[in-house]
C-alpha cells in the first residue's frame, strides 16, 4: 500500500505525466461533467418540487382552516346580536370545507402509505362532521355546536399538517398537536 502511495506521488509530482493518467483525468471530468451533474440537479429539482408542494399544501390547509374558523366566528357574533344575514357566512364556510375535503385527496394521492391513509381519513371524517353542523346552523345553540366541531377538527387538521411537513423534513413538535386537542 505504502508503495503504492509513493508511486502515485512520484507520478503526480513528475513533469512529464504519463498519456494515460490524462487520459484518465480527462474521462473522469466528462463523467463528472454529463453523468453526476444531471443526476445530482435531478435530484435538487425534484427536492425543490417537493418542497414547494409541501409548503403551498399546508399555507392552503392552514389558510382555510383559519378562514372557516373566522366564518362560523362571525355567524356565531351575528346571530347573537340578532341579525340573520348569515347566510353569506355559512356558505363561504361550506365552501371551505368542500375546498379542504378536495384538498385531503389531492393530498392522498402523494401520501399512499397507512399511517397518512389513516390519518387522512381521520382528517376527512372530521371536516365531514363539520360540513353536517355548519349547514343545520340557525340558532345560537347550533351556532356553538358548529364552533365547537370545527375546534374538534383542528387536532386533525395539525396532524395532516404534520404528516405533509414530514415528506420535505419537516418536524413539528408532538406537544404542538397534542396541545390542541
Amino acid at each position: 500500500m505504502k508503495n503504492a502511495l509513493l508511486y502515485l506521488k512520484n507520478l503526480l509530482l513528475e513533469s512529464n505525466v504519463p498519456l494515460w493518467v490524462t487520459i484518465v483525468g480527462i474521462l473522469g471530468g466528462a463523467v463528472g461533467a454529463y453523468v453526476i451533474t444531471p443526476l445530482l440537479n435531478q435530484k435538487l429539482e425534484n427536492q425543490k418540487i417537493k418542497t414547494e408542494y409541501v409548503i403551498r399544501s399546508l399555507d392552503s390547509i392552514n389558510s382555510k382552516t383559519q378562514e372557516m374558523l373566522s366564518e362560523i366566528s362571525i355567524v356565531n357574533r351575528r346571530i347573537y346580536n340578532k341579525n340573520q344575514n348569515i347566510e353569506e357566512n355559512i356558505d363561504k364556510a361550506t365552501r371551505l370545507v368542500a375546498e379542504l375535503q378536495w384538498k385531503a385527496i389531492e393530498i392522498s394521492a402523494v401520501l399512499d402509505d397507512e399511517k397518512s391513509l389513516s390519518i387522512l381519513v381521520d382528517f376527512q371524517e372530521k371536516l365531514d362532521a363539520v360540513r353536517s353542523k355548519i349547514e343545520l346552523i340557525n340558532s345560537p345553540d347550533s351556532a356553538l355546536k358548529a364552533l365547537a366541531e370545527i375546534r374538534s377538527f383542528i387536532p386533525a387538521s395539525l396532524r395532516l399538517v404534520n404528516r405533509i411537513a414530514s415528506l420535505s423534513g419537516i418536524r413539528f413538535s408532538d406537544n404542538l398537536v397534542s396541545r390542541s386537542k
